[in-house]
């Protein structure tokens, strides 16, 4: 990753934000994980930095 900005709270939403490479993943769940958040957010924005080959 290049310059970033992440953002997250306690119920799973997570927003990357990476000016380097002009791409902003967000994952934004429609009910709020148990504990302080899943793992379901990261997973995803690794998915997308992986299928894009970054």
């Amino acid at each position: 990753m290049g310059e970033y900005a992440p953002g997250v709270d306690g119920g799973g939403s997570v927003i990357v934000v990476d000016r380097d490479r002009r791409l902003t993943v967000s994952y934004v769940m429609n009910r709020m994980e148990g504990g302080l958040g899943g793992k379901r957010g990261p997973d995803l924005v690794r998915a997308a930095y992986a299928a894009l080959n970054i």
